[in-house]
């Protein structure tokens, strides 16, 4: 399970520095949202992971939703993971697509796209390779572009090591490079705001890449040091200068493993900056922001989601503009014969055994569709009637198992016999063969 901690101190300059945090109101606001992703595909739900929408449809595991982010009218820009090259896809809250945001050439991406506050931006991680000296260089980059698509030239890319950008505000992103966490204009040269080794002792050689950054407005801010399993989140608090050095507070370790690895990822600050939520192995986790960092209750939210991203708009996504899927075929579901007595909702009924005997055994069938119906019946695991039918259609049918002579022979003098029954039905034009096993108690 994570844990919430006051960092070490290590400079002196950092010992006089205050380890609280300064808050805005408490609480949350009510109408804030998460979005994720969950199964492939896009989702919202309240920040506490209740009242989970399903906002895309169509994402599948070999072409799955990556990075969702929401503007504050709660617009969704999310990448997908093939085609390499984009586009971006922006949408409404039901999953309407609004535009597909083209991207230009790239070797590989678009990553970690962030929509800005105001919905006009956008700014994303891609993979670039120059030649240097003669020898072609490989590495991530930020670029920024425009959510209608008209992304003027200049707006230019931030520079080689660049990754995982955030937005301040609508007007300057967040991206650490390397080991450096700068703020960036769109169109400007990034501006240093501070390096890791700043509060670490260079001699130790404990500096860390600077991942995924979060600035809120009350101050506060959150990086992911480090990028291996076993990484931290690290909490700080700004002056409100985007230059001077900020503050270290509380640190986030030991992330629990899971499918998505034992690593923190996308740290995302609540609209107020009074709590935060993230990644870890298991699906995302969340806390408030304490003013002691010992208080911090760390708490699994949303099981197997990953990506969050935190926006103020609530959860209301109105009418679907496209269907969702049909729901799978009804069960098959064999019961007695209406004039035959027992009880239907357990999937056992009594019958005559004579009749049985000189006439078949005869089942009620609910069937979901065209296909083929049959069924066995055993006694003690021995096959002792069988039969089946097709069938051009969804709906009732009965379906009659008949016993060959040796069973009726074997049968025909005994009081009562108890079988078990399994129904299948194979659809006649592909998809999953669904079966149902009920208990028969025959008697004279």
């Amino acid at each position: 399970m994570s844990k919430l901690t006051r960092p070490r101190r290590r400079l002196a300059t950092l010992i006089a520095g205050c380890c609280l945090f300064v808050l805005g109101a408490s609480g949350t606001a009510a109408a804030d949202s998460l979005v994720f992703i969950k199964e492939n595909n896009v989702w919202l739900s309240k920040p506490d992971g209740s009242g989970q929408y399903q906002v895309t449809l169509d994402g599948t595991q070999e072409n799955p939703y990556q990075s969702p982010s929401q503007a504050d009218d709660g617009t969704i820009v999310a990448s997908r993971k093939q085609p390499n090259g984009g586009p971006l896809y922006r949408m409404e809250q039901n999953g309407e697509l609004i535009n597909a945001i083209p991207v230009g050439a790239l070797i590989a991406g678009p990553f970690n796209p962030q929509v800005s506050p105001d919905g006009a931006t956008v700014a994303y991680e891609q993979v670039f390779s120059r030649n240097v000296n003669g020898y072609f260089e490989t590495s991530s980059d930020v670029r920024f572009t425009r959510t209608d698509g008209s992304t003027p030239q200049g707006m230019g890319e931030v520079g080689r090591g660049a990754g995982a950008p955030s937005w301040i505000d609508s007007g300057h992103a967040f991206v650490g490079i390397n080991m450096v966490a700068t703020t960036v204009v769109p169109g400007q040269a990034p501006v240093e705001w501070w390096s890791d080794y700043d509060h670490q002792p260079t001699y130790f050689n404990l500096g860390q890449t600077v991942e995924d950054g979060e600035v809120a407005p009350n101050g506060n801010i959150a990086v992911v040091r480090g990028e291996l399993e076993g990484n931290t989140i690290q909490l700080y608090r700004s002056t409100g200068s985007y230059t001077s050095l900020p503050t270290p507070t509380c640190t986030l370790s030991e992330p629990s493993p899971g499918p998505a690895g034992k690593r923190f990822v996308d740290p995302t600050f609540s609209p107020g900056g009074d709590a935060i939520a993230w990644q870890e192995g298991n699906g995302v986790w969340s806390t408030t922001v304490p003013e002691n960092c010992l208080e911090g209750q760390p708490h699994l939210v949303i099981p197997g989601a990953t990506e969050p991203d935190w926006g103020p708009a609530d959860v209301n996504p109105g009418p679907r503009a496209t269907p969702a899927p049909a729901p799978p075929a009804p069960p098959v579901v064999a019961k007695p014969r209406k004039h035959s007595p027992g009880d239907i909702g357990a999937h056992s009924f009594t019958t005559s055994l004579s009749k049985a005997l000189a006439k078949g055994l005869k089942l009620q069938v609910e069937a979901p569709g065209a296909g083929l119906l049959s069924g066995v019946a055993k006694l003690k695991g021995r096959p002792v009637a069988s039969g089946s039918r097709k069938i051009a259609g969804a709906g009732e049918t009965v379906l009659a198992l008949h016993f060959p002579k040796a069973a009726r022979a074997r049968l025909g003098t005994a009081g009562r016999v108890k079988l078990v029954v399994d129904v299948s039905f194979r659809p006649a034009k592909g998809g999953k063969p669904q079966a149902q096993r009920v208990t028969v108690t025959l008697k004279r």
